[in-house]
């Protein structure tokens, strides 16, 4: 049986296959409710919590349980300190799930029944904000340091985008030919480059 410290506010998960693709459910959690009653504790278990586990991955396995847990249907237990540990004890087919590092749930994890563990504090966690109509951004949890990022990455990204402009000056019936082989118009791209990162700060990005 597990030591009540150390399943409560734990999510049990399962990565499976599911139509070929491997997904992760979400099942359920608990939290002590600070209450007098003999039923202090709260199991909560979800309702078709299901996504594919690389989506996940890409949000933080926990920032996305917490995203979008409020769009699922729970069922709320109360239940005693016992109870609660026996949820947890069988919930793998009668059986105790293995415990799982947040930071060790990757694609290559084999199928089975966790309960999460080490997972980020909310103030660690990344944050989601909508991205024009149809995208999520994913948000670093910490500032972002321009300076200290590869600025070399950022000229491969430039060219890429110079050939973006050349691409539609194209399909308009226009060519826009550089003074010199290889030569490309950064004051139109650097100026684009700006938007986008106004765009990323108008969606909740900080840099510093």
């Amino acid at each position: 049986m597990f030591d009540i410290g150390d399943v409560i506010d734990r999510t049990i998960i399962s990565i499976e296959k599911q139509d070929g693709r491997k997904v992760i459910h979400y099942y359920a959690y608990s939290w002590y409710a600070y209450d007098s009653s003999d039923t202090p504790f709260r199991f909560c278990e979800y309702t078709g919590f299901i996504v594919d586990l690389e989506k996940a991955l890409k949000y933080g396995i926990s920032c996305y349980e917490g995203e979008f847990q409020e769009e699922i249907t729970q069922y709320i237990d109360d239940c005693t300190e016992e109870e609660c540990k026996k949820n947890y004890a069988h919930y793998d087919n009668g059986k105790p799930p293995k415990f799982i590092s947040e930071k060790d749930v990757s694609m290559a994890t084999p199928y089975g029944v966790y309960i999460l563990i080490d997972t980020p504090k909310y103030e660690e966690m990344n944050k989601v904000a909508r991205y024009g109509d149809d995208c999520d951004l994913i948000i670093p949890s910490r500032p972002i340091n321009l300076a200290a990022l590869d600025i070399t990455a950022f000229d491969e990204v430039e060219y890429e985008l110079f050939n973006v402009i050349k691409r539609y000056a194209e399909i308009i019936g226009c060519a826009i030919v550089p003074d010199d082989e290889g030569a490309i118009d950064f004051c139109n791209v650097k100026e684009i480059a700006e938007k986008i990162l106004e765009s990323f700060e108008d969606a909740g990005v900080i840099f510093e």
